[in-house]
């Protein structure tokens, strides 16, 4: 699925991510809540912006993004 809109469409990505309307503290959860982190992974999972997101987070050091952990290899993401 595209993640990018065409040029002059006036919509950033971010206004079409799957967390939008969602508690921001899902993508920040406590060492080993594993249950916060899984709810965030799964709204991540049907995102239509993910591959744009991915490319975000490369500029990131906190939180989940695009269905990882900042933390997690990139790389082994499809």
């Amino acid at each position: 699925m595209p993640d990018q809109q065409p040029a002059g469409a006036g919509m950033d990505w971010r206004q079409r991510a799957a967390c939008i309307g969602h508690d921001p503290e899902l993508w920040f959860p406590k060492p080993r809540d594993t249950t916060t982190a899984e709810r965030a992974e799964a709204i991540c999972a049907r995102c239509p912006v993910i591959n744009a997101c991915r490319r975000a987070a490369k500029r990131e050091q906190h939180g989940i993004w695009a269905g990882r952990h900042r933390f997690a290899s990139w790389e082994t993401t499809p």
